[in-house]
């Protein structure tokens, strides 16, 4: 299956999902007790809780962090993964969880899998410190798109000599890069990432960034600003 489509199954399964929870009060546990009898049906009851994002119920709740880790985001996702552990237990039963992941030894994995808020807080903080990110700073996520590829590249060149004729004292720059999902919906895609230590002067950079743009005649579309961006893809 192609993401798209993956999504979509995934979208029609929740809905599914939804409709049988409102329906019948504790269809979990029969859909558990009916999974139990083969080492195959377990594993499919297994994809289901990954994509259903996590149920409550007694046997257990699985967890995947298998891809990349950052998911595209400055964001670990402890609180991802504590949200999705606090499911399993609620029912009669004590409930086990089981985080799959290849970093075990992450700081944001430790700290979720021990409950110790204190502890992500203190390692996270001093890493947003030395990166610069918030709340040592502000953020701006800069997309230039385009149905065609090399549309797409031109138009990021000519905005990033424009950002490289801003530069100011407390402002980081970073690209421009090819977005993580390099092609969404028939566009191609690259970003900027600009870090400010002060609000007014991103503001003034990307209102700069926006005249830039129609001046150039960028078509209404190509370029798409994200301030204080929850996620970088």
């Amino acid at each position: 299956l192609s993401t798209l489509e993956w999504a979509r199954q995934s979208r029609r399964e929740r809905l599914k999902m939804r409709q049988r929870r409102q329906a019948e009060h504790g269809h979990h546990r029969a859909i558990v007790s009916a999974n139990r009898s083969s080492p195959r049906d377990t594993e499919r009851l297994k994809q289901r809780l990954v994509l259903w994002g996590g149920i409550a119920i007694a046997v257990f709740l699985l967890a995947i962090l298998a891809g990349g880790f950052y998911w595209s985001s400055y964001q670990p996702p402890r609180r991802v993964v504590a949200q999705v552990a606090g499911r399993a237990g609620r029912g009669d039963l004590p409930g086990e969880v089981v985080i799959q992941t290849y970093y075990p030894d992450h700081y944001a994995i430790r700290a979720a899998a021990a409950q110790d808020y204190d502890l992500f807080y203190r390692q996270e903080l001093r890493y947003r410190k030395l990166l610069h990110y918030p709340p040592f700073s502000v953020l701006a996520n800069l997309v230039v798109k385009s149905p065609s590829a090399e549309t797409a590249l031109k138009l990021t060149g000519r905005l990033g000599r424009h950002l490289e004729a801003l530069q100011k004292p407390g402002v980081r720059l970073l690209g421009p890069a090819s977005a993580p999902i390099y092609r969404l919906k028939k566009d191609y895609r690259y970003q900027f990432l600009i870090k400010s230590s002060r609000r007014n002067t991103l503001r003034e950079i990307l209102v700069s960034c926006r005249e830039f743009a129609r001046r150039e005649n960028f078509p209404a579309a190509a370029l798409v600003i994200d301030v204080d961006p929850q996620s970088l893809s």
